[in-house]
């Protein structure tokens, strides 16, 4: 959610600095080669060590982690500011893109029915670079589409119906939802004073 608000907040508030791709590929490009040189000195510190060290990927295996977050700050801004012309298809896509990362990543539970028992992800620990690329190859897309496609129908026939119904008793459902928040504030002020 993060990256997800910061690249809003770029969209609509940063200055022209934000708007040069030339910026864009420098912040990536650093960004990046920042992440190979983390990567290569955690893993070299704990060879060093002699350690089985698992750390060295630390900045870079969450979105939450420092470099990971700025390289994808740099993504953003790249296509952000890359000349394209106007496709009706990316548009489509590009709306369902939220909804994929919901439907694929947001529970441990989906994690674990697409990627280890759908796409058998660990046992491709042990395979070839060759077998490798082409399962992620082969998966990545297949996980995208499918996800997306799900989101596209909720954005096509769920949301339509849902967000009418929303508008039509906005009224009644703002008097309402006033209501139990003053219920909730004088029950909670009866909490306390007790």
């Amino acid at each position: 959610m993060n990256i997800y608000f910061v690249g809003a907040y770029l969209r609509l508030y940063a200055g022209a600095w934000s708007k040069r791709l030339s910026f864009s590929v420098k912040w990536l490009l650093l960004f990046v080669a920042l992440s190979f040189l983390s990567i290569a000195a955690l893993d070299a510190i704990g060879m060093r060590l002699h350690k089985d060290w698992v750390f060295a990927y630390y900045f870079m295996i969450d979105s939450s982690k420092i470099l990971a977050f700025f390289v994808s700050i740099g993504v953003f801004l790249l296509f952000k500011n890359l000349p394209m012309k106007h496709s009706h298809f990316i548009n489509v896509v590009a709306k369902t893109t939220f909804g994929v990362l919901l439907i694929h990543a947001h529970s441990d539970a989906m994690r674990t029915l697409l990627w280890k028992h759908l796409a058998d992800v660990p046992p491709m620990l042990h395979a070839s670079t060759s077998a490798l690329i082409l399962h992620a190859m082969i998966w990545a897309p297949l996980v995208f589409i499918a996800c997306s496609a799900l989101d596209y129908l909720r954005i096509r026939y769920l949301e339509p119906p849902v967000m009418n119904w929303i508008y039509k008793n906005s009224d009644t459902i703002e008097v309402r939802t006033n209501r139990m928040i003053l219920k909730l504030q004088t029950m909670g002020k009866r909490i306390v004073g007790e």
